[in-house]
């Protein structure tokens, strides 16, 4: 699971960088972020306005890719976390 969201984020860059530099843009977020605070979303809706449409399309299917992968490690994680409670308490029995 790590693999792939590693592997569609670098994806994701790697296609983009194709479209515009990233670097500075990421100097952009990076400043937005650590100066102003509350001018972060304005920056991040005016970078998402200026965007072609297959950058766009591309953010998207990279953050649903994502997020549908944090879900199952989340869902992994409860599921080992649930077995081995139910573990420990066959053991104080």
């Amino acid at each position: 699971m790590a693999g792939g969201s590693l592997a569609s984020l670098w994806i994701a860059f790697r296609l983009t960088a194709d479209s515009f530099f990233v670097a500075k843009i990421a100097e952009n977020a990076q400043y937005a972020l650590f100066h102003n605070l509350l001018g972060v979303p304005r920056y991040i809706a005016t970078a998402l306005n200026s965007a072609e449409p297959s950058t766009l399309f591309l953010i998207s299917m990279t953050g649903i890719i994502s997020f549908l992968l944090a879900i199952k490690l989340l869902r992994s994680i409860r599921s080992i976390m649930w077995g081995e409670a139910n573990l420990a308490k066959g053991f104080l029995k």
